[in-house]
């Protein structure tokens, strides 16, 4: 999925359960981490509902838990 398709899919609320957002663009990255949080967390308290996992810098029981 590119970027474009990504960011309209997500503003349409077309979510899926999970994402891996990869690449050697890390603005393109934020941006969509950005805007996920924005459109999937609206009104909650991100703090409670939300994890976000760096691939160097976590290990597989720390995705599965």
């Amino acid at each position: 999925m590119t970027y474009d398709q990504l960011r309209t899919a997500i503003r349409k609320g077309q979510f899926a359960p999970v994402y891996a957002l990869y690449g050697d663009e890390s603005y393109f990255i934020n941006q969509i981490g950005t805007l996920l949080e924005q459109k999937v967390l609206a009104g909650s308290d991100p703090s409670f509902n939300l994890d976000v996992l760096y691939g160097p810098e976590t290990s597989a029981n720390a995705i599965l838990n």
